[in-house]
């Protein structure tokens, strides 16, 4: 079997990064299969490289980085019947976790060389594709500011979530849904999952399957700091959808209308986009590698 691995080289802890491509190489060699390494040097570099990979003959192409990579990855792999293989590296991880996938990088590695092979939905927003999850409003504009930042860490986010969280205002929002007629409510925050999760065991879309040919979603419908800790415990607990200040709704694609431009983010990568935002889901369209064989 001929694998390309796709890595980038800024992702996961800085002790580990050094050694990335020496354990992959002892890892792969004992494998018996014919393996290569590229490594990502921008923005969209992992795309082109998987498209590369595909032209090349690749059996599979493995992302060894973070939800950006598994994204840029994963969309050149769409509808082409290549199977991505996951090696999480990032903060969240969240279709790496919907999946059951090892977070531990050998363990990781091993599945991504010898697993099975499961068949996915994906989602598409204005043509951008998506995995795990996109959505609008407060993560967006957390996002952005947060790519702007000049400083990167936990605190640098958990600094700029709070000041985004005290300045942002609510939007209207147009929902259209197929054969329905639109519902309209104001949002926080609005999220449309195929996934459960954004990362870190936060269920946003508790109800959401990866194969269901649906999507759910998710609207928050109150910025009163009162209601944050309730909230928070439900999106831990997976219980989101029980709350009163939560919209949920599951189609196959959404037609969403807010009241301003800005920016959407897919699988936490940050894009500018219009009022009019066409969502829709393109039902087994992905091929991934899975720890408990052919599903």
């Amino acid at each position: 079997m001929k694998i390309c691995f796709i890595v980038n080289p800024v992702a996961g802890k800085r002790a580990a990064r050094a050694r990335c491509r020496e354990r992959l190489a002892a890892l792969t060699s004992r494998s018996g299969v014919v393996a290569e390494f590229r490594t990502t040097t921008g923005n969209l570099h992992a795309r082109k490289l998987a498209l590369s990979a595909i032209e090349e003959g690749f059996e599979r192409v493995v992302s060894v980085g973070g939800d950006g990579t598994m994204n840029e990855v994963a969309s050149a792999l769409v509808n082409t019947g290549v199977p991505i293989g996951l090696v999480p590296l990032g903060s969240g991880n969240g279709l790496a976790r919907n999946l059951g996938l090892p977070l531990d990088f050998d363990r990781a590695v091993e599945v991504a060389l010898t697993g099975g092979v499961r068949t996915i939905d994906s989602g598409r927003v204005n043509g951008q594709a998506f995995f795990n999850v996109m959505g609008v409003g407060y993560d967006a504009e957390l996002g952005r500011r947060f790519n702007d930042s000049k400083r990167r860490g936990f605190l640098t986010y958990l600094g700029l979530g709070v000041s985004v969280f005290c300045s942002y205002r609510m939007q209207r929002y147009e929902i259209g849904t197929e054969g329905n007629a639109p519902v309209v409510f104001d949002a926080f925050l609005l999220s449309v999952a195929n996934s459960t999760q954004y990362g870190n065991g936060a269920h946003i879309a508790p109800g959401a399957s990866l194969d269901d040919g649906r999507l759910d979603l998710v609207g928050i419908t109150t910025s009163n700091p009162v209601c944050v800790p309730g909230l928070l415990t439900r999106l831990f607990s997976g219980k989101m959808d029980r709350s009163s200040h939560v919209v949920t709704i599951s189609s196959g694609r959404f037609d969403i209308l807010r009241q301003l431009p800005g920016p959407v983010h897919t699988d936490g990568e940050i894009h500018e986009m219009d009022t009019k935002l066409e969502v829709e889901v393109l039902p087994m369209s992905l091929k991934v590698v899975v720890p408990d064989g052919p599903q």
